[in-house]
């Protein structure tokens, strides 16, 4: 309650007088310092936490990558997480997903994309990560070739999977390529969000096409 209020020294004054802490209560105060981005003090909690017996959850991991501040910290957070069993087992996406999106934050996409060549079974995230990334580096020739990679692996798009790829568009300004995705989109049904709507207009808009 307090750390969401934002008074993050009301929360550890009240965890520190805890009499039992279980996985629940340290996760919570773990949330409570990357809510704040303090990373280093949230894995200085997780090392507390360990020396007691308990081990981090996957939540912990889910909630720290986004919260690193720095590609040092979330490649340290990164080898903790697989010391950890949490990026080499049946329950991988998640949280290599999460590694992935601190990966193309601190713009080390190609390093992203090495990653998910690597999974055996990447989600509609997992590409759209990659994706969005490499629009945002300015890097269409890869966007787009993430993309059709993406469409031969026959993963189901939907409106999310379009945003980035849309964009992508928009900076290249190419009609063609433009028209092909839009056909994809109507064949995908997903013509119909207004998001989808408004970035086609502003996509053909950046093609050189009113008409």
């Amino acid at each position: 309650m307090y750390s969401k209020c934002g008074n993050l020294v009301s929360s550890r004054k009240v965890f520190d007088e805890m009499s039992e802490r279980g996985v629940v209560s340290w996760t919570s105060m773990i949330t409570a310092y990357c809510h704040f981005s303090l990373v280093d003090e949230a894995v200085f909690v997780i090392n507390q936490m360990r020396a007691l017996g308990l081990e981090p959850s996957l939540t912990t991991f889910l909630v720290l990558f986004p919260a690193c501040s720095s590609l040092l910290q979330g490649l340290s957070t990164q080898c903790c997480a697989f010391k950890m069993g949490f990026l080499n087992g049946d329950d991988e996406v998640p949280p290599t997903n999460s590694v992935m999106g601190m990966l193309v934050k601190h713009c080390q996409t190609h390093e992203s994309r090495a990653i998910l060549e690597q999974m055996q079974e990447p989600s509609a995230i997992s590409w759209t990560t990659v994706t969005s990334g490499y629009v945002e580096a300015g890097h269409m020739k890869e966007a787009f070739s993430v993309f059709n990679q993406m469409r031969r692996k026959t993963i189901s798009l939907d409106y999310v999977s379009f945003f980035a790829i849309i964009s992508a568009c928009s900076q290249h300004g190419d009609l063609l390529v433009a028209s092909t995705v839009h056909s994809l989109i109507i064949k995908t049904r997903c013509e119909s969000e207004d998001a989808i709507d408004n970035l086609l207009v502003s996509m053909y808009a950046k093609c050189c096409d009113l008409v």
